[in-house]
């Protein structure tokens, strides 16, 4: 019987120092299975668990998470009539603090309103998420993004360019 992806893992973002887990459940008899990270074979070893069950379940946990584990993860199976994979993305950013209710010092362009401090209004919605979220400036999602649209697609009567 051919294999079957019944359900796969969602695009995650990570805190740093946290555990993934990453899960992909298929149909039919796998004979062999394996994780790819940007397209390498993951080993199993001190952060990386691997598992399988007899009821499908292909399982990556990753502990002790960090900016390096950012990037494309697969879940690869293949038996007698075929292989499938699945490709999400694991983003890695710092773990979000608890907001402080009381405010001691105020920055520059910002405003305390009943002892919060309120930030001005910034002139885009990126740049206003990247500061709810404490994002750095250069963010790792948009570079993946940037590559996945930019493709070369060349046939014998034309060249096409598309980004």
């Amino acid at each position: 019987m051919r294999l079957v992806f019944k359900e796969v893992f969602k695009n995650q973002n990570l805190d740093l120092g946290g555990t993934a887990f990453l899960e992909c459940v298929v149909e039919g008899k796998i004979d062999t299975m394996r994780w790819l990270k940007d397209g390498i074979d993951l080993r199993p070893g001190k952060r990386y668990k691997i598992t399988q069950n007899a009821d499908g379940r292909c399982f990556l946990e990753i502990s002790r998470v960090t900016i390096k584990d950012a990037g494309i993860y697969t879940c690869e199976v293949a038996n007698k009539f075929g292989a499938i994979s699945y490709n999400g993305n694991v983003m890695v950013g710092k773990p979000q603090k608890p907001s402080q209710t009381i405010q001691t010092a105020q920055t520059p362009d910002t405003e305390i309103v009943s002892g919060k401090e309120i930030a001005p209004v910034l002139n885009t919605e990126e740049e206003s998420l990247r500061l709810v979220y404490d994002l750095p400036a250069d963010d790792t999602y948009s570079k993946i993004k940037e590559k996945r649209r930019s493709l070369i697609s060349v046939s014998s009567s034309e060249l096409c360019l598309s980004f």
